[in-house]
């Protein structure tokens, strides 16, 4: 009897956790993120390197906070575009799932306020190996609720973040081929969410 019980009780958390995964993961919002991305390296072409090079005002913390600005407008508007017109708001069922994910909005805080004090310091070139880094330890924590392509591609961010962090200061246009990979990292994370979600 203990047993049947144990076993309903699994049950229902599981679904407790897949119900809300539906919620806190889309994997149509990844997809989009990571067209948005793949289309970043001719962003910064068309406005000469706008973002990752060129000191507009003379001063890197201007330009970093113009950045994330910019693309995170980029990001709002583009996902907001892509969002069906009848979808609802909807609540996370679970209010403990909901706290415990509320951490990526710390890691994300973490990553931009890293990202200034970096270009302040003078380090500009460690700030995108950095947000791979932060981007892995984000995806580490979805992976364990997701699947394990996510858990995989979260491990290759880290790993390509240290990396990028020795070779970062031998080439400047380095930062494009880690970005398509982002771009394309994000839509097999987003295809691989939407097919285990059916």
């Amino acid at each position: 009897m203990k047993k049947e019980e144990a076993l309903k009780q699994i049950e229902a958390i599981n679904a407790v956790i897949n119900s809300s995964n539906k919620i806190l993961f889309s994997g149509k919002r990844l997809i989009v993120s990571g067209i948005i991305l793949l289309f970043v390296p001719l962003i910064e072409y068309i406005t000469c390197y706008f973002t990752f090079g060129v000191k507009i005002l003379g001063n890197p913390v201007i330009n970093i906070i113009i950045q994330i600005i910019f693309f995170y407008l980029v990001f709002f508007v583009c996902i907001h575009i892509s969002k069906k017109k009848n979808e609802v708001k909807k609540q996370i069922k679970n209010p403990i799932i909901a706290k415990a994910f509320g951490i990526h909005n710390t890691i994300i805080i973490a990553m931009f306020a890293s990202a200034i004090v970096l270009a302040a310091i003078g380090s500009g070139e460690l700030i995108f190996p950095l947000i791979y880094i932060f981007l892995g330890l984000l995806f580490n924590l979805f992976g364990r609720f997701t699947n394990k392509v996510v858990t995989v591609i979260s491990w290759s961010y880290i790993i390509l973040g240290l990396l990028y962090m020795g070779v970062a200061s031998y080439s400047f246009y380095l930062w494009m081929v880690f970005m398509v990979y982002l771009g394309i990292s994000y839509i097999i994370m987003g295809a691989s969410i939407k097919n285990s979600q059916g």
